[in-house]
Parts: C-alpha cells; structure tokens; sequence
C-alpha cells in the first residue's frame, strides 16, 4: 500500500520504483536488474551488522554475491511515504512483511524498514542511498541470509506445533491465532510492588530473544526489572495514575533491554481481574512498537531538520492562501524573506502583510504580482517574476520570485509558495553589460571592418559585419578548415596562410582574396587580416580579429605600377632612338639643361657634346617683333 502523500506525480512514481526494487530482490532474485537503478555514487547498509558498503564496484560485487543466495520470499502489506526535501531529491520510507516461501524449508518472517533516496538524472530516478533499519539478529557468521537459524527455526516450529496438537487444540488454536497476528506476548503479574510474574508467554520471552527460563532469570521474575531503568519512573507513574480511585485498566509505554543488547520499544497494557481462589491479577499484553516509535523519531528528526532548513536557506520563501473571494491569508514565512524585503523583524514583517504582498514591494509592481497569483490553478503551476522592493533605509533591490501552487485546504483554495532570491547584483552586470554591448553595436555599426570570430573545437568560422542602417549581421560557417581547400571560396595561394593564422593561431597579419557572399562566383577580393589566438589552460581555444576589405586600394596600386611599367618600357624605347634629349625655354632664355641618352651598349658620349650643357648664344631671347631672325627656322 502506497501512503498518499502528495499530488507530486514524481513521489508517486519513486515510491512505485521502491516497491519494485524490493519485490526484485526478495521475490524475483535479480540482483543485476537491482543495480541498473544504483547511481555512480551510491551507499547501502544492510540488515546484517556487517553489511555496510559504499562505491559503485564494491556494490556491484557484493549484490554480484547475493545472487541465488536470497531464498524466494513473499511480500505483503507495504507501505510507502515519499517527501522531497530538495528538488531533484526524494526520499521513501516504507514498511512491509516479508517471508519466506514454504517450500524453502525455512521459516523467516520480519517487519522490515527500509529507506531509499534518489536522485533525478537525466529525467531518471537514480538510487543513491538504502538503508534496512531492521538488522537480522539471527545472521551467522558471514551469511548473506539468516539460512542457518532459518532452518532451526523451522524445525523448531514444527517440533512445536506437534506438540501443541498433543494438548487443548481448540484453546491453544485459539491463542496462536491471536498471538500470531501480533508482535507480542502475553504476561500476568501478582498485584505488588514489583508486579511479580505469575505467567510469562514463550512469545513474550521471544519478544526480547529469550527463553521463558532466561527472561524470568534476567528480570529477576518482576515486570519491574523488565524495564529499561531510564524508563521506570514514568512507567510506575502511568500505572498509579491509572489504578488510582479503583481504576482496573492501564497502558504504558517504556523500553526492554533485549539478549542481544539492544532497546526494543513496547507498549505494556492490560487490565486487573480476580482469579479463581479471589487474587488480584493483572493481565497484560507486551506489544512490540519499536518500528512506529523509531519512525516517529525518525518523522520527528526530519520534521526538525526541515524546519532548520526552512529557517537558514539563503532564499526566501513565503507561503499563503488565495481564498476564491480573492482573499490571501499568510501561513509563513523565513527569516530569510524577511531579510530579502528588507524588514529587521517577524513581527514586522507580518505587520506589513496585505493583499498577498509585504509593503515593501513598490507600488508599481504590486499589481503585476497579484495578477501573477491568478495564472496558477493547479498544483505545480508556476510563475516566475522579478520585481522590486524598497528597503528601509530607502535602498532599491531587485527580486526574483518563483510562485507556485503546493497545494490546497479543504475548502478547494489555492496553496501559493513564492520563493524569493536577491538578483540585485545580477541586474547591475546586466545593464553594465547591456551598455557595453550598446557601445560595441555602435561601434561596430559605424566601422568598416568585420569582426569574426574562430571556434577550433567545433571548426566553426563566425563573422560579424556591420551593415548601413541595417545593424550587424552574422554569418557562420562550419567546417571552416574545409572550406580553405575550396578555391571557390578562397584564392589557392592564401589558403596555407589562412590555415596557418586563423585555424592554427599563428595571429599574424596577412593579406588573402576571398569571394565574398556580395560578389560574383569566382571573383576574388583582396582583405587583410588580423587575428589573436585566445587560449584557456594553455590550449588554443579561439582566435578573433578583424577583416578589412582592401580590394579598391590594391586596384589602385596595381593601376599605378602598370603606370609605371609603361613609363618606364617607354623611356627604355626612346633610349634606343635618340643620343640626348633636350628642353628649350622658347619663352624665357637658353637652353636651361640637356641630357645625354647613350645608346644601349655604346660608347661614351663624344666631348663635343658637353656644349649641350652649357648656355649657346644662337638661342637668346628673341626680340618681341613678330617673326624669327632672318636665315633662321621657326622652332
């Protein structure tokens, strides 16, 4: 029987998988299907005092061993709670009879207790941890299973049963009928001071791991020195208490020092009558109840440790009812959203509270929450919110809430949990960030070249081109090193270089021509390039830089150099014609300076020819009157 404890489907389905994993190992024998479910980092303690294992191989090995060591058992009468302390972290307690089939020749029946914890990973229930609280006291040695006293105990009981046959069958039936629905026994007392023994069960004895003859030796015959010495005063106190003013009926409850050394919770109830010859007798029954006690302990340390969590977590948490007339009526909070909404006491705090919200929230997004409460109908339903709160002390800070529905009351409303946390800083980073960014948009936006950006993990090229009025585009390219080997893409003779500075991160300027996503097929243009490897531990991990197109600025240097080319193939083929050229000034004087053109591979220059350089007379300044001097061309 599985406890219902929660609408959370997860819980259902963890208590689901524990029963599963017990019917596994005691029914089916399938230690191996058992550890699929184990997690890498896994501890298990066992029902026997040795059985204490952490590790994942050392649990492998051990449930290794166990396979066909397990006799085939039945299990019935399970029960089952499940609680998450944590998200992603689920613990199941559970209850259930076990015992063994009968063609085992064995007779083992316990009360076992076992605890499992899981973990989600990867949208699966893993078991990180099991504990069966009820260790067998009967183990031998280094048995995986109590076989030995198993078998003793069978042909004890049948030994047993042969006898009782011999005697009052009808009342014995009668009595193992009732006793062997029980975890107990039962006692009478003489009405005295000690509550002397006058009857004492063999199942009473067994109770504790005696004999009848032992456990009347060991109390020394009394119910008093039965009980666990811490225990007595208030179990003498329950007992006056009950008889007092001719009460007849008592119930107490105290402790047992069992054979093996260990306390085992009863509860010691019954009630006075007058046997056949007029004593006073007290009747009673010994009920084993260390299981409910332990796991009211249990349920106790838990509830305390929850309660210590709820009140130290860093984050607040909040919960109320959201009545259907629109009502919310506050059931708790930490001390941690108090701190987070800035008050300095509970009663504070609670002072505040109206309308689902403390006063602190700002008025502009008090609204924005309470429509926010409205969005959630079912358990689970969540909304996640970020507003803001103004302290004391007149400081402003940014929470994130994460509201949900955990529940409801018996008259159908809404259970709300609003856990807070402080993302004050967060938001800071984040406007700083976003101006950074701004300021980059901008910057790039309003430059001619191109970012980009090498990933050498994953071979992914990635560039960013500002585009007039347009922002920045991204482009990405996968499989970029592949890509060099493809001359439609890039000219054959700078494919080394790009491999080299970018794939490689040799982060040297360099010159490569690029058909560009803007240009025809197999029109190359010339960009230069300057990149930066990044590395992180000392591996290569990015490199970036930048990407300018200088394709008109190589047009014109190549325009000029033909130019030049020319020039110079032209001077070279005026050399081989003429010996000297000369300038005149025709307007302002004589020859103002000549240069000799020697002929490829020839002589000097004869000395005649230094005239040249010189001033000749015959080329003065003309007179003003129209026409050359007489006997002489016109130049």
């Amino acid at each position: 029987m599985n406890t219902p404890s929660t609408d959370n489907p997860q819980l259902e389905e963890a208590k689901a998988l524990t029963s599963r994993l017990m019917h596994m190992h005691y029914c089916d024998g399938n230690s191996k299907g058992i550890t699929a479910f184990l997690a890498p980092q896994f501890s298990w303690l066992g029902t026997g005092e040795e059985q204490y294992i952490t590790g994942q191989d050392s649990v492998d090995a051990f449930f290794q061993k166990l396979t066909g060591n397990i006799p085939p058992c039945r299990i019935w009468d399970e029960e089952y709670d499940a609680l998450e302390p944590v998200p992603g972290l689920y613990i199941v307690t559970g209850r259930m009879w076990i015992a063994t089939n009968p063609e085992t020749k064995m007779f083992i029946k316990v009360h076992q207790r076992v605890t499992f914890v899981y973990q989600r990973m990867e949208e699966e229930f893993r078991c990180v941890h099991i504990h069966c609280s009820n260790p067998y006291q009967e183990l031998v040695g280094d048995e995986l299973f109590p076989e030995k006293t198993g078998r003793q105990s069978y042909h004890f009981v049948q030994e047993r049963l042969t006898e009782l046959e011999q005697q009052a069958l009808q009342q014995n039936r009668q009595l193992e009928v009732v006793m062997s629905s029980i975890a107990g026994g039962l006692k009478i007392s003489n009405d005295d001071d000690a509550y002397s023994y006058a009857f004492v069960s063999k199942e009473a004895a067994a109770l504790f791991g005696y004999t009848v003859e032992e456990f009347l030796t060991v109390t020394g015959g009394t119910a008093v020195g039965a009980v666990y010495p811490p225990d007595l005063k208030r179990a003498l106190a329950d007992c006056a208490e009950a008889f007092r003013d001719g009460g007849l009926s008592y119930s107490t409850r105290y402790r047992v020092r069992c054979k093996d050394g260990s306390l085992k919770w009863i509860i010691d109830s019954g009630k006075k009558a007058q046997d056949a010859e007029g004593h006073w007798m007290v009747n009673s029954l010994y009920l084993d109840v260390t299981q409910s006690e332990e796991d009211s302990q249990r349920i106790r340390e838990q509830s305390q440790l929850l309660t210590s969590i709820y009140d130290t977590v860093p984050c607040g948490i909040i919960r109320f009812i959201r009545r259907a007339g629109g009502e919310f009526e506050l059931i708790s909070l930490n001390q941690a959203a108090l701190s987070l909404l800035g008050y300095k006491s509970m009663e504070e705090g609670l002072r505040d509270w109206h309308g689902g919200l403390l006063g602190s929230v700002l008025e502009e997004d008090q609204e924005m929450l309470r429509q926010t409460y409205f969005q959630l109908h079912r358990v689970g339903d969540r909304q996640d919110r970020e507003y803001r709160v103004r302290w004391g002390d007149g400081s402003l800070h940014w929470l994130e809430g994460t509201n949900m529905v955990v529940g409801s009351t018996e008259d159908g409303d809404s259970i709300i949990q609003r856990t807070l946390i402080d993302i004050t800083q967060r938001k800071i980073l984040q406007q700083q960030l976003n101006q950074e960014q701004e300021m980059y948009r901008v910057a790039m936006e309003s430059s001619a070249d191109i970012m980009f950006e090498y990933l050498t993990d994953s071979d992914t090229f990635i560039s960013y081109e500002p585009r007039p009025r347009q922002g920045v585009k991204r482009r990405e390219l996968s499989g970029y090193s592949k890509l060099l080997s493809d001359k439609s893409f890039i000219h054959p003779e700078d494919a080394p270089a790009a491999m080299d500075n970018i794939c490689n991160g040799c982060g040297e300027s360099f010159e490569m021509r690029v058909v560009t996503p803007d240009s025809a097929p197999g029109y190359y243009q010339w960009h230069r390039i300057s990149s930066r490897p990044i590395y992180h531990s000392g591996r290569l991990t990015r490199v970036v830089g930048t990407i300018r197109n200088i394709h008109a600025m190589k047009e014109t240097l190549l325009e000029n150099s033909t130019r030049l080319h020319m020039n110079q193939s032209a001077l070279q083929a005026i050399s081989g014609v003429y010996l000297s050229i000369f300038y005149v000034n025709l307007t302002g004087g004589p020859i103002l300076r000549c240069a000799s053109v020697p002929s490829p591979g020839g002589p000097p220059l004869p000395p005649h020819w230094q005239l040249l350089r010189g001033v000749i007379p015959a080329f003065a300044r003309p007179s003003r009157r129209a026409g050359p001097p007489a006997g002489r061309p016109a130049l």
